[in-house]
């Protein structure tokens, strides 16, 4: 089942869910953008958004977006001196993994309406 089949089979059961899609991968990083995953409330991820080194950000992002019935941008960022530009209104981790990669993710919480 594709991620598109498997949100459409959420919305129509109406499960709360999170749609995480890659929007930028700097390497070395294990996704790519237009990588995506269904995150569900009890922090299940369907797909693929990154390694392990990202997973436990990107779930607890996705989490707090459930809660917040808000879309957010998740940068995880490598620990260290690297520069990265400022993206106001993102929510960034700072990724303790030895890669050295950065991920953007965007986060949309998805829901229909009884």
């Amino acid at each position: 089942m594709t991620i598109s089949e498997r949100a459409r089979q959420l919305l129509a059961a109406r499960t709360p869910f999170v749609h995480a899609r890659v929007v930028r991968a700097q390497p070395p990083a294990s996704a790519y953008p237009g990588d995506e995953a269904i995150l569900l409330a009890d922090g299940t991820i369907e797909g693929f958004v990154g390694g392990q080194c990202a997973q436990n950000s990107v779930r607890k992002a996705a989490l707090g977006a459930l809660q917040a019935g808000e879309s957010v941008l998740l940068r995880v960022l490598p620990d260290g001196d690297v520069h990265f530009p400022e993206a106001p209104g993102a929510c960034v981790v700072v990724n303790p993994c030895l890669s050295g990669g950065a991920l953007e993710i965007f986060l949309t919480r998805s829901c229909r309406r009884r």
